[in-house]
């Protein structure tokens, strides 16, 4: 009885019939961020926050296609991917500069984010055009906190600041 509760209050993508929101704490298992417990946080989302999005649906489905995220018939994501755990490094205005080295922004280049070839299992990983760019309005550039391993921005360029569900803090994490 304990196990089926604990699953109800901590899964990500749970919600529930009405579509309100959904619970407060979750956990996370995805190798992008520590693995661990999360607090959902109702706080104002911005450059720095660490949040739950959806990816876009294209997106989503080569997420899927690669079982970089698991199909989850209970989500209110595109195509049913999971919420992903990403920090907004760029917002509207800021200048985004990405070429095979990595990714710098406003200048200032972000340690380890270099472009990888392929993935942990040696399949060819597209990236985001390079190039430099200025952050429009509704659009955010989100990285994984374990920028070795995470699909991120680099690789699908920005996102809707609508895919944004909440922003999290975390509570109990390992790596």
């Amino acid at each position: 009885l304990s196990i089926p509760v604990l699953i109800l209050l901590v899964h990500p993508d749970w919600f529930t019939p009405d579509g309100s929101v959904p619970p407060i704490l979750f956990f996370n298992l995805s190798k992008s961020a520590p693995y661990g417990f999360y607090e959902r946080k109702s706080g104002m989302i911005r450059k720095g926050s660490l949040a739950a999005l959806c990816l876009p649906g294209p997106t989503a489905r080569v997420a899927l296609s690669k079982l970089y995220l698991i199909y989850n018939k209970k989500s209110s994501c595109p195509d049913h991917a999971p919420l992903v755990l990403k920090r907004i490094a760029a917002t509207r205005g800021d200048v985004v500069h990405l070429d095979r080295r990595g990714i710098s922004i406003n200048g200032q280049k972000i340690p380890g984010s270099w472009i990888h070839s392929v993935d942990s299992r040696g399949r060819t990983l597209d990236h985001w055009t390079y190039g430099t760019f200025t952050v429009g309005p509704g659009e955010i550039w989100v990285l994984g906190e374990n920028i070795g391993v995470s699909w991120d921005s680099r690789y699908f360029g920005p996102v809707g600041s609508g895919n944004i569900r909440f922003d999290v803090i975390p509570l109990f994490t390992w790596r």
